[in-house]
This record gives structure tokens, sequence and C-alpha cells, in this order.
């Protein structure tokens, strides 16, 4: 069954990551685009060999012969747009962060249950083939018991990734500096290699350079899981002069260090007999990316590893981790369900 979708959106993820995603899927057709500014979206149209073209996307779910939608829209907007694509019955991918409050990502994820379509939240990071390589080794107990994690996320601006784009800088739009922009990209990064629930958090968070105010361009998070395992999450708008992720997992057997975007490395060093493990990467991810693998969920009707429910997850611990720096205390995430805004 071929799959076509429509992409809302048409910024610099969208031309990066979804249009080549979907083209290097032969079980997917792009066959319409939307954005407010035509030219952009004809830009993209003619690019990619897109055949409709919209300017309202209220519009395009209600004519666009489509199954599924990309959702590349400002933060603000993920919510009501995915909300109103599931009840129009496409199903969706929604760029991270999914929402900007738990309410939010609550309702997007219960009206795709309800009107039976797939809501996937982008989070790029899980499809990296250096991260698929360090899942299947932790799976197997390479380093034993996870103690601590270190993790760093990280970009010299959101200007690096996306030069024209201004709402990033708009926290009306945005509704979070770094840490909802990065740092949510390290914690799901996290949870993915580490599946324990993180019952408790704390942060600092702040603006080290003033031309983004009142949005933080820094932040410093501790969390702690469920059996104990805890761990830190440093997230940057000031990561220069490149982007960077990495994870750093401390384990009773060895030490597991894994880098994105810059040598792409992923090193076990391990001990009793003291080794050293360099896995080779493949040069691509075994699904194609994140659009390869919502397409593949769909046609087998199969909830993704990241779900509206995992979005939501990782969504929770980021604006309890605003919360945790604007009160200066510990906050427990058993007990702050229901976080309505991030500043």
């Amino acid at each position: 069954m071929l799959v076509k979708v429509g992409i809302i959106g048409c910024g610099a993820i969208a031309e990066r990551l979804h249009f080549p995603g979907y083209v290097n899927c032969p079980e997917a057709e792009v066959t319409c685009v939307c954005d407010v500014e035509e030219s952009r979206a004809r830009k993209m149209a003619d690019r990619f060999g897109v055949r409709l073209v919209y300017t309202d996307w209220q519009k395009l779910l209600k004519e666009a012969p489509i199954d599924a939608v990309s959702i590349c829209l400002p933060n603000f907007l993920h919510s009501k747009v995915t909300v109103a694509a599931a009840q129009a019955g496409k199903h969706i991918l929604v760029e991270k962060p999914m929402a900007t409050s738990t309410k939010e990502a609550e309702e997007m994820v219960t009206t795709a249950r309800k009107n039976r379509v797939v809501l996937m939240v982008e989070q790029t990071l899980r499809f990296l083939p250096v991260v698929e390589v360090a899942k299947h080794f932790l799976s197997q107990g390479i380093i034993g018991k996870i103690n601590t994690i270190r993790a760093r996320s990280g970009s010299a601006s959101p200007k690096a990734f996306s030069p024209t784009a201004k709402w990033y800088f708009e926290k009306e739009k945005s509704r979070g500096g770094a840490l909802l922009d990065v740092g949510i990209h390290g914690i799901d990064l996290v949870r993915h290699l580490v599946p324990k629930k993180i019952i408790e958090v704390y942060a600092t968070v702040g603006t080290l350079e003033r031309k983004v105010a009142p949005l933080e361009d820094n932040a410093i998070c501790v969390y702690r899981f469920e059996d104990g395992t805890f761990g830190s999450l440093e997230a940057s708008w000031t990561n220069r002069p490149r982007t960077i992720h990495s994870v750093t997992l401390y384990g009773q057997k060895g030490t597991m260090r894994l880098e994105s975007y810059g040598d792409r490395s992923l090193n076990f060093y391990l001990f009793n007999p003291d080794r050293t493990i360099i896995p080779s990467i493949p040069p691509e991810s075994q699904w194609g990316g994140a659009c390869g693998y919502f397409i593949h969920c769909i046609q087998n009707k199969e909830t993704p590893f990241i779900s509206g429910e995992e979005g939501l997850r990782s969504l929770e611990i980021i604006l309890n981790t605003y919360r945790a720096s604007k009160e200066g205390r510990p906050v427990a995430l058993s007990k702050s369900l229901g976080v309505k805004s991030v500043l």
C-alpha cells in the first residue's frame, strides 16, 4: 500500500528531514505541501516534485488526497494541528516537542487513540545508526548495571540549523529555549537507551547571552531513576562551533560513550579483562530514518516505539525541569502531571 503524505510547514526541518525521508521511502508519496508563505511552499513543491500546494492547513486536511501528515510547525501549533489531523482520520508524525503542556499532549494522544490513527513524535536521534548500534549492545548487558549517566545536547544556536526562522526566539511561539529545543533530544535519547522510569528532576536554567532573553540558552539538569540510578543532562544554545549530542553511561562492567554530529563514534571501555570495543556503524538507519519507520508503522498497524505516549513522557520531564529550576527544589514526577506551561 502506497501511503500518501502531506507535509505541513516547509521550514528547515521539513526540507532537511521530512521531504528527503519520504522521497527515500518507496512506500510513501508526498502529494501535497502547506505553508503560510506560498512562495516557500511552491519552492519545496517544485524541488521535490509535489503536485498540490496549500497555504491553509485546515483546507489541506479537508481536501487533500492523503493518508498521513508530517507536522513541521512552530511548537505552539503542534497540538492544534495534530488534534485536527487525528479527527480527520490522518496518521501523524509531529516534530518535537510534541506540545508545550502535558494537557495538550494528553489530548493529542487521546484523540489519536479514539480515531485509531498512528501518532508518532519525530525524535530523530533514535534513528541515528550510532544510536541503533548502541541500543543493540546495551540490550545485551555489555556494561552491566548502569549506575550513572551523563548526557549533553547542544547547538551553536537555532540559527545554525534554521538561519531564517525567527519563531525560536519568540516566547509565545516557541514556549521555551535551549532546554525545550535541544534538551528534549537528550532526555529522550537517555530514556531510549536506558528504559527505566525517571522519578525526580532538579535543574539550573539560565540565560548567558542576553540576545535570546527571556528564553534560556543553557540548562544543567539532574535526574533520578526509580532504581536509584541518577544522571545529568546539559542543554545549550552556546555549544560552538558545532552541534553535539553525547551520552556516557557508567556501568558495573564498563563504560559506553556515544557521540553524534561529530565523529559519530561509539566506544565501549570494558574491564575484566580490560579492553575497548569500537563497533562499526552502518551508513544508514535500519528503518530508513524516522519517516521510513513512520510509514512502516502505518502499513503494519504497529505502535511506534516513539509513540505519542513516549513523547508525552519526555515532555513531562522537560516541563518539570523548568518547574524545578523556577521553584529551586527537586520535583517528583509521579506527582507532577498536568504541567500547564513551560515558562
